[in-house]
């Protein structure tokens, strides 16, 4: 089977070769961003809703995309098609899509020419989502860790960034404490409010109403925002933008976490203690369990059978959050 190849600012490339120059601004400053995206029988979900973030994000920090939002979408087909054979029936695409200002001008002698870094990569989405099947087993355990968000007034975090160190530490933390491979960090903010993980948002549900974070210190996910715009109306069900702590978790009624590999986890635990009884047994409650079959039902795949699926007969790697940390 042939090497995949990666669009790299104008060139297609070996993913083996597509790296980011060492003086790339990226390199230097964590001055990038990035979207990620996922397709359901291979076609793209709401993929022009993650171009048009890119795009806001790059104006928020006055950075160029030398490309308009119809060319990177053809881009964004072109690679699926140069790339077929490594995504047969029953893959699915993970879509990376990343972007800099480019190498740093103090630098310019080592080029050509000065251009900003555009990257799309196609990655075969069984191989991360593998490590998640067991979650729709268990339920998610989300841990608190001593790492708190950064606030919005220090860096803009709903701009979707690569300066995410603030993440890694939350995850080796979380990873330290030992809880096991059903642990999703939970980060809350300066205040001790709640506002996401480390790349998924949370929810919970609070007499029948989604309830989320403040949209203040956190990305706002489009799993999320699918949610709360799309599948929320669909079902009648009302949405709550609310500050709220671990007191409100453990006395909320379900919980879950939202992201684009997963869509939706159902979360059952707060540091290891169970938010209530009735989600012992049934990790998944009647609302979350709602717009989880709506969402397959929009979608047309019934992505937790799928996720299920893709974790069959894989080697147990200590869950996703150990293998993003493990040395």
């Amino acid at each position: 089977m042939n090497e995949r190849v990666v669009y790299h600012t104008g060139d297609w490339v070996p993913v083996s070769k597509a790296g980011i120059h060492i003086y790339d601004s990226q390199s230097f400053f964590g001055d990038g961003i990035f979207e990620m995206v996922r397709t359901f029988n291979q076609e793209y979900f709401i993929l022009e809703k993650h171009i048009d973030r890119i795009f806001r994000s790059a104006d928020f920090l006055q950075m160029t995309i030398s490309y308009t939002k119809q060319e990177i979408i053809e881009l964004c087909r072109e690679i699926l098609e140069r790339n077929k054979e490594h995504f047969p029936d029953g893959e699915e695409v993970r879509l990376y899509i990343n972007a800099s200002r480019g190498p740093l001008p103090m630098y310019g002698e080592v080029f050509d020419k000065l251009e900003p870094t555009f990257i799309i990569d196609a990655w075969p989405l069984s191989k991360t989502a593998k490590n998640l099947g067991h979650f729709y087993e268990t339920g998610a355990n989300a841990v608190v860790p001593v790492q708190r968000q950064i606030p919005a007034r220090l860096l803009e975090n709903k701009v979707k960034n690569v300066s995410r160190m603030h993440y890694q530490v939350a995850n080796i933390e979380v990873s330290n404490f030992n809880f096991g491979k059903d642990s999703m960090p939970l980060l809350l903010d300066e205040d001790g409010f709640v506002t996401e993980s480390t790349g998924a948002n949370f929810i919970m549900i609070e007499n029948g109403k989604i309830v989320t974070p403040e949209l203040r210190n956190m990305l706002r996910g489009e799993s999320m925002m699918y949610v709360l715009e799309t599948l929320a109306p669909q079902l009648g069900i009302q949405v709550v933008n609310k500050n709220f702590d671990l007191y409100d978790v453990m006395n909320c009624d379900e919980a879950m976490f939202t992201g684009t590999f997963v869509n939706l986890l159902p979360c059952n635990r707060l540091n290891g203690r169970y938010i209530n009884d009735n989600l012992k047994e049934n990790i998944m409650g009647p609302i979350t369990k709602m717009i989880a079959d709506k969402w397959s039902e929009n979608v047309g795949v019934d992505f937790i059978k799928q996720m299920l699926n893709w974790s069959i007969n894989t080697e147990d790697d200590g869950g996703f959050i150990s293998s993003l940390v493990r040395k």
